[in-house]
């Protein structure tokens, strides 16, 4: 019950905190970026206003001159094929063809036969992940072989929907296709035309079908189903990742009948290649028996597909190492026997970046159009893009060993005098140390990476002596607040997830930290946690968890989007525990939302209804132990302990009226030792809590979207 009520809480909290930029063009280099924003007919309206020219010239070039010229294709024959597709498009997309038109002044019937005219061309798409790619990133490439007039006439569109699925798509000036795209869910998209006589059935040519795609998929379950669903045009190959799993799929497609393939396809007949896993390529030729009957394979560059197929392969099996993005890059910029790229898409779906070069080739041969890399984030965010897009050129190029730094060392900028101010059993030298971080899952534009982080203290059990913390990007652009989310005394990872995943849908980023003996960090066929009744092993517990929320923000702290006047801490139940002991001892974390907390720990002990607390009263008081002197035994471990510096922070409190796990009285001792500050009451106890989860959240949100000061919390108290 609680997952459907915090899914339908995600989506309210989740609303209004988008903000969108007014249609607008930027440029990057040599490339051109247009922000799309509105009703499908507002952004038509949009795109011919911002691209007339572009438009008026692209019609030129692809309609008149390419397709009749070249193509020796009537103008009629082009009208009765649009006729046929347009007719059968969804209203969204035809009502943006109609403001496409209003917008540019170009008559409707040359803007309906721009989305017909691109005749086939070679190209290649492959997709590696998992074991075949640099920390299992989800790696699509297409690239395009020179001799069209498409490639350096490309440009980046950006659809900024205010409701549904935003995405950015590699298309062209007045073309309401996507060759490539990438949406906020991880979606990946490339397009690969078959030639063949079937073009002018009613319905979707796939870099159509691919908007619609983009629009409406969230897994790759829900692309099949949107191929399934759509009437479809023409002979096509449409590979789509995954950037979650990851995972790729490969749809070959006509009118009639949809085939499906993935990794290690070992029924192949293009070429005798072994199949191999994590990875899918595709050229323009079907692999499937029944729609190879359909397609005309005589061409001298549908010959040369099975060489490009190849090439693929190659790609992700040379590298001494397996390759990242600038890796593919270095490749594809290289001349090879069937295919001198003249366009270059990599889609990092695993991190939401997408690359994109079109352009030309130098006189031996190679790539020497600049390639671009835009984070999905800065374009969803609608604002200077070119500050955080990375530009490679044969001038200028990027070093591909930079995206190979999996481990990155830093130094903490703490310096002996600011230690020094630390409680002393809770200080630890400021030494560099080594980090690993890798993608893990894309979801509502929030990207989420596991890192790894070498815990200051050394216990006998190494898997306690790494910190294993998930990072939740915003889908904004930052710098962001960072605010570490810590767990409760069950483990329930997942309500950690989702108060992580709420606040980054409000723009804040979130670092979700395992608290000692949690999770991967309890060694197995160990019987060691961190709450148990040996006070010993609890009380180092209790230590080495604030010292490793330290090293947090540390690593924080050494973030390049961070702004480092926001670092704060959020915690539940013994989430709340720790984070207001460690919100007292570290003077860096000014912000603490404390969420059924309390202090008084050996009233805790001595009151709470817990099985643990009931088992540890009962041994204590058994060796002769008392609540006073349990009291002075976690002395150091009390948050109250340290009124002093706690008082110096911004606090939250949000608690039960009638919780008996942590005793009320317990609740009041902390906020009275936080100075009285800003605390909400919920008629409940401490596990009913969740029927006031969203109110709660809610309250969360606010607080460190605000970031309030501390006169300003204390103003604000009810």
């Amino acid at each position: 019950m609680f997952h459907g009520v915090a899914i339908i809480g995600l989506i309210i909290l989740g609303a209004g905190t988008q903000t969108h930029p007014e249609s607008h063009t930027e440029s990057v280099g040599t490339q051109k970026v247009v922000h799309l924003v509105g009703s499908p007919r507002e952004m038509g309206l949009a795109q011919g206003r911002l691209m007339q020219q572009e438009i008026a010239d692209n019609v030129r070039l692809l309609v008149h001159e390419h397709a009749v010229k070249d193509h020796q294709i009537s103008l009629e024959a082009l009208d009765k094929e649009a006729a046929e597709q347009v007719g059968a498009w969804p209203a969204s997309l035809q009502q943006e063809l109609e403001g496409l038109a209003e917008g540019s002044k170009v008559p409707l019937a040359d803007i309906k036969r721009l989305q017909v005219a691109l005749r086939p061309i070679a190209s290649r798409s492959g997709a590696g992940y998992a074991g075949r790619t640099l920390g299992g990133r989800l790696l699509q490439v297409l690239s395009v072989e020179p001799g069209h007039p498409l490639p350096a006439r490309a440009m980046l569109a950006v659809y900024h929907r205010p409701e549904g699925i935003r995405y950015a798509s590699v298309t062209l000036a007045g073309y309401l296709g996507t060759l490539a795209g990438l949406n906020e869910e991880g979606i990946s998209i490339t397009t690969l035309p078959v030639p063949s006589s079937d073009r002018s059935d009613a319905g979707l040519a796939a870099p159509h079908l691919a908007r619609v795609i983009l629009e409406s998929s969230k897994t790759l379950p829900a692309v099949r189903t949107a191929v399934d669903q759509s009437p479809r045009s023409g002979s096509w190959i449409i590979i789509a990742g995954d950037g979650k799993v990851p995972n790729a799929r490969v749809l070959e497609v006509n009118a009639q009948h949809v085939a499906e393939f993935g990794s290690n396809d070992t029924a192949e007949k293009l070429a005798p290649f072994r199949a191999l896993a994590d990875l899918v390529r595709r050229s323009n030729r079907f692999v499937s028996a029944k729609l190879a009957e359909s397609t005309d394979i005589k061409l001298p560059w549908v010959e040369r597909s099975a060489d490009r197929y190849a090439e693929l392969s190659d790609m992700f099996e040379k590298p001494m190492e397996k390759p990242g993005s600038l890796d593919l890059l270095a490749v594809l910029r290289k001349t090879t026997a069937s295919h001198v790229p003249q366009s270059i898409v990599i889609i990092n779906a695993s991190e939401q970046v997408l690359w994109m070069g079109f352009g030309g080739t130098s006189p031996n041969g190679a790539a020497d159009q600049e390639v671009v890399g835009y984070p999905l984030t800065s374009l969803l965010s609608g604002k200077d893009v070119a500050a955080t897009a990375r530009v490679d050129s044969p001038a200028h190029p990027l070093d591909p060993t930079q995206d190979r730094l999996l481990s990155t060392t830093i130094s903490p900028t703490r310096t002996t005098s600011f230690e020094a101010d630390i409680p002393a059993m809770y200080q630890f030298p400021s030494d560099s140390f080594t980090y690993q971080a890798a993608p893990d899952a894309v979801g509502s534009g929030i990207v989420r990476t596991l890192v790894k982080i070498p815990s200051p203290v050394v216990t006998p059990y190494p898997e306690n002596n790494t910190i294993p913390v998930e990072v939740f990007k915003p889908r904004s652009a930052g710098p962001y607040p960072y605010v570490i989310i810590t767990h409760i005394a069950g483990g329930d990872f997942e309500l950690s997830r989702f108060v992580a995943s709420t606040l980054a849908n409000a723009g804040i980023a979130c670092t979700f930290v395992k608290l000692p003996y949690y999770g991967e960090r309890r060694p197995p066929g160990k019987n060691v946690k961190m709450l148990q009744p040996d006070v010993e092993v609890a009380s180092t517990a209790m230590v080495q968890a604030v010292k490793d929320l330290r090293r947090v923000v540390d690593w924080i702290d050494a973030q390049p989007d961070l702004d480092r006047h926001r670092i704060g801490i959020c915690g539940i139940s013994l989430g709340s525990i720790t984070g207001s002991l460690a919100a007292g001892i570290e003077p860096r974390l000014t912000h603490a939302c404390l969420i059924i907390g309390g202090g008084n720990l050996h009233d805790l002990v001595f009151e709470s209804v817990e099985g643990e607390a009931r088992e540890f009263r009962r041994l204590w008081t058994e060796q002769g132990g008392t609540r006073e002197s349990l009291g002075k035994l976690m002395h150091d471990f009390d948050p109250v302990s340290y009124s002093d510096r706690l008082r110096e922070r911004t606090v939250l409190m949000i608690n039960a009226s009638q919780d008996e796990s942590v005793p009320v009285v317990c609740g009041k001792a902390l906020w009275e030792a936080a100075g009285k500050q800003r605390i909400i009451w919920y008629p409940c106890g401490h596990y009913t809590i969740v029927r006031y989860i969203m109110p709660a959240l809610q309250h969360t949100v606010k607080f460190f979207k605000d970031w309030p000061s501390r006169e300003e919390n204390v103003a604000s108290k009810e």
